[in-house]
């Protein structure tokens, strides 16, 4: 009789625990949503991006920046909205009659907004080399971290964008150096 009584003791003890974890887990995370009525913060991060990138491109003749994105999603918590995106920016310009690429990069970001004004806080982008996987993790929810990691963004859509902005030119190939 005594070790029924321990045991449910016990057994209860565990239930307790578990309760209590899960209480603290539910309390302990983001109030984040995703929503459906900001698709235009997509827009705007792009407009930031391409406006907070630093290209040294004064001697360069008809230079241009392109940007291609993927959505995977916008989310809400009380205060701030957060737009998660891969973007692909690629800067080119002309030398020689010749398309000539710049600089330019292809990785996940995430963009911080103000609720109330809809403009750009900041944007974060993964730590390069060793640290990406996890930076990643800590910059987008849990239920995209996977699908984020293994997302490329290829370069069709930016060279066609490309090749249209630079259609005055006999030549529109592109010449890598």
């Amino acid at each position: 009789m005594k070790n029924k009584r321990v045991i449910i003791l016990l057994s209860l003890l565990v239930v307790i625990i578990t309760s209590g974890f899960i209480i603290f887990k539910v309390l302990m995370k983001s109030e984040e949503k995703y929503i459906t009525d900001s698709d235009n913060l997509y827009d705007v991060a792009i407009e930031y991006l391409v406006k907070h990138t630093n290209y040294d491109s004064k001697n360069k003749s008809n230079f241009k920046i392109f940007t291609d994105y993927h959505k995977f999603g916008i989310t809400m918590d009380k205060d701030y909205k957060y737009a998660y995106m891969y973007i692909n920016i690629q800067s080119y310009y002309v030398k020689n009659n010749k398309i000539i690429p710049f600089s330019g990069n292809s990785m996940p970001y995430k963009f911080t907004f103000d609720k109330k004004t809809n403009k750009v806080i900041k944007y974060e982008e993964p730590i390069d080399g060793f640290e990406r996987s996890a930076s990643i993790k800590r910059m987008f929810p849990d239920d995209i971290e996977d699908e984020v990691l293994k997302f490329k963004l290829d370069d069709k859509e930016v060279i066609k964008k490309v090749k249209e902005y630079y259609s005055f030119l006999e030549d529109t190939n592109i010449y890598y150096k």
